[in-house]
C-alpha cells in the first residue's frame, strides 16, 4: 500500500485545482473524497473578530466547496465512472454551541452544501451514525426509539430510490462516560437495520470502529454473505 502526500493551504482558491492537477500528473484517479479539514477560533459574538470568523469559514466551508467542485468534475470524467464525496460535519451545526457561532455556521453550511450537491449530481445513498450509549434511555427503550425514528426516514428514502447506511461507533471510551450502553458492534447494527425493515438499510463500515469495537476481520465473512455496505464500492473492494 502506498500513500501520496500533497500539502496545500486550503484557504487559497487555487489549492484544490493544484491538488487534482498533481494527482493527474501522477496518473492517480480519485474515487473517494473525504472533506475532514476543520479548525476552531472560538469567541462570543461581541468579542469575535472578522479574522476569527473568516478563518473558520474559509477552512471548514469554503475549502469543502472548492474540493467538492474539483472532485465532482474529476469523478464525472473518470474511466471508472465511480465517485463518492463524504463531508464531515458536526452536531454543533444543528444545535449550535456557545462561543462557536463561526464553527456552527460552517458546519451547518456543510450539511446544506451536501444536500444541494446531492440534488445536482444525483445521490442514491446517504448515511448517518448511531450513538453507542445514552444517559436517558436503557437499551431496550433506546432500541425501540431508534427503530421508530429511523423507519419513516428510511421509508421516504426508499420511496425516492435511495438507500441508508448506518455507522456504529466502536471506541469504549465513548461508552464509559454514559449511563446505558447501546449498539457499538457490526452485528448489533445489522440487527437494527433488519428491525427497521424497509429493505434499503445497510452498513456504513468504518475499519477504525470495527477494530475498536473488539471485532476482527473474521466478522466480515458474515457481511460478505448476507449484508450490504451502502456507502462505498462493492464490499470486496471496500475491505481490501
Amino acid at each position: 500500500c502506498e500513500a501520496m502526500v500533497i500539502a496545500r493551504d486550503l484557504t487559497l482558491p487555487a489549492a484544490p485545482r493544484e491538488i487534482y492537477d498533481e494527482l493527474k500528473e501522477n496518473a492517480i484517479e480519485v474515487e473517494v473524497l473525504v472533506n475532514n479539514a476543520g479548525i476552531t477560533r472560538d469567541g462570543t459574538l461581541h468579542k469575535m473578530s472578522f479574522e476569527q470568523w473568516d478563518d473558520v469559514i474559509a477552512v471548514n466551508l469554503t475549502s469543502t466547496f472548492m474540493l467538492m467542485r474539483a472532485a465532482a468534475r474529476s469523478m464525472m470524467r473518470s474511466r471508472s465512472g465511480y465517485g463518492r464525496i463524504i463531508n464531515i460535519s458536526s452536531i454543533n451545526g444543528i444545535r449550535g454551541k456557545f462561543a462557536q457561532s463561526n464553527y456552527a455556521a460552517s458546519k451547518a453550511g456543510n450539511i446544506a452544501l451536501s444536500k444541494a450537491l446531492a440534488k445536482e449530481l444525483g445521490c442514491p445513498r446517504t448515511s448517518t451514525w448511531c450513538p453507542p450509549a445514552s444517559n436517558d434511555r436503557a437499551f431496550d427503550e433506546n432500541w425501540a426509539w431508534h427503530v421508530a425514528r429511523f423507519r419513516p426516514i428510511a421509508q421516504i428514502l426508499a420511496d425516492n430510490g435511495c438507500r441508508l447506511g448506518i455507522e456504529f461507533i466502536g471506541p469504549q471510551t465513548l461508552r464509559a462516560r454514559t449511563k446505558y450502553t447501546f449498539i457499538y458492534t457490526l452485528g448489533g447494527m445489522m440487527e437494527l437495520a433488519e428491525a427497521i425493515g424497509t429493505g434499503n438499510i445497510g452498513l456504513l463500515l468504518d475499519a477504525w470502529h470495527l477494530y475498536t469495537s473488539g471485532d476482527d476481520l473474521d466478522v466480515l465473512d458474515v457481511i460478505m454473505a448476507q449484508a450490504d455496505v451502502v456507502a462505498g464500492r462493492q464490499l470486496e473492494h471496500e475491505v481490501q
